[in-house]
């Protein structure tokens, strides 16, 4: 991934987001594993992501409602530029 924002609304298949080098994923459903070159850097509620849910809500109800809860957001892929970033449920 070179740039962009990806909501996945199902559970991810192993390591997404490997090798991205900007922009945001977000994991709705989970995923089956995470590369270990994604730092975690904690649960946030960020007003960016409610303003996307705002936007998003006319499309998909059910993507808008993964962007409006607090979301783990991982940064990486620090094995290539590092300024992308996965969030995902902290369930």
């Amino acid at each position: 991934m070179i740039a962009g924002t990806l909501i996945v609304r199902r559970a991810a298949g192993p390591l997404p987001g490997y090798l991205m080098r900007r922009g945001t994923v977000v994991l709705a459903g989970g995923c089956d594993e995470l590369s270990p070159t994604f730092l975690d850097c904690g649960v946030h509620d960020l007003v960016a992501l409610r303003l996307m849910a705002a936007f998003v809500q006319g499309h998909s109800a059910p993507a808008a409602s993964a962007l409006r809860a607090p979301l783990r957001r991982l940064a990486g892929d620090m094995a290539v530029l590092g300024k992308g970033e996965i969030f995902c449920s902290d369930e």
